[in-house]
């Protein structure tokens, strides 16, 4: 299978309809959260997002984890306050 592409730039449409299993989700979060600690729980949340939500929607999110990640590191963000 070809790599696929997390959107770095904002999302104006559904991404394409992809036909990913749910280990190929699974390794498309993990890897935008690359470097990230992950705690038992963390690794359960993950799996359960990628059992759960669709290709597109899953897509969406690991461009938000990712957009996120990098404009804190161009910024140097602080941990959001509560």
């Amino acid at each position: 299978m070809a790599a696929i592409e997390v959107p770095t730039e904002p999302i104006e449409r559904d991404p394409p309809t992809l036909l990913l299993s749910q280990d190929e989700r699974r390794a498309l979060l993990r890897d935008v959260l690359a470097g990230v600690e992950l705690g038992a729980y963390d690794r359960h949340v993950i799996a359960w997002l990628s059992s759960l939500l669709d290709t597109p929607t899953l897509l969406t999110v690991a461009s938000l984890v990712y957009r996120a990640r990098t404009l804190g590191a161009i910024e140097g963000l602080s941990s959001p306050t509560r």
